[in-house]
């Protein structure tokens, strides 16, 4: 498969996290997870703001202290939810965000991805490798 940089609107894509060389980077479970935040934050009236960047580390980095994600990023086929709000077929309700238990790449491709954005919109990816109820993870 050839990596790309970019993608296409309404095209289906597959997120592909490539793990550092070494097997020990990424771990072997499947309690990783990502996270497609927007490129804006949502301030307090509704509207959205620009967030400056900071070190992953940081308490307040937006990987970590954001939990609404990004509405333009769609699944296809879309996913189907329970009278509950949960994902059906889905572990937890979560299942869709797992990359797999792969140490070399984590892949989510089940179902495909599709962004709802004009071409110059940006999401943010986050990825969680563990714990990832923990939002210093």
């Amino acid at each position: 498969q050839t990596p790309y940089m970019r993608i296409l609107p309404q095209q289906g894509f597959e997120l592909r996290l490539q793990c550092p060389p070494g097997g020990t980077s990424c771990s072997g479970s499947e309690m990783n997870r990502f996270k497609i935040l927007p490129e804006f934050s949502p301030d307090s009236d509704g509207g959205r703001i620009e967030v400056a960047e900071t070190a992953v580390w940081d308490t307040q980095a937006r990987c970590k202290s954001e939990t609404d994600e990004s509405a333009d990023i769609v699944y296809d086929p879309p996913l189907e939810y329970d009278s509950f709000g949960n994902v059906i077929g889905s572990m937890n309700g979560e299942y869709y965000r797992y990359g797999g238990n792969r140490r070399d790449y984590k892949l989510l491709s089940d179902p495909t991805l599709v962004a709802m954005l004009p071409m110059e919109a940006k999401v943010i990816i986050c990825y969680c490798d563990d714990d990832c109820e923990n939002s210093a993870n």
